[in-house]
């Protein structure tokens, strides 16, 4: 007795396929160009595993931005008290 296979077995055989074949999508989504910030320190940092110059910028703390963040919570969010 032949065992009998389910009709839409080859169709999910090739959807599974085709899907394996969906992940590296993104592979052919660049644009090969030369990098004219290529040495930049200011960039890249001084070394291969360093941050970059431009993220040493302080800031001076400002209370009003602090205020404004907050107000802007409590109207998205409503007024919540920790441990709520």
């Amino acid at each position: 007795m032949k065992k009998q296979t389910n009709p839409l077995f080859p169709v999910l055989l090739l959807a599974a396929v085709l899907s394996l074949g969906a992940c590296q999508y993104q592979r052919n989504n660049t644009i090969k160009q030369r990098d004219f910030r290529e040495n930049s320190t200011w960039v890249y940092g001084p070394g291969k595993d360093s941050a970059a110059v431009q993220l040493n910028n302080k800031w001076p703390d400002n209370p009003k931005n602090d205020q404004r963040a907050q107000a802007i919570r409590d109207k998205f969010f409503g007024v919540v008290t920790p441990g709520e």
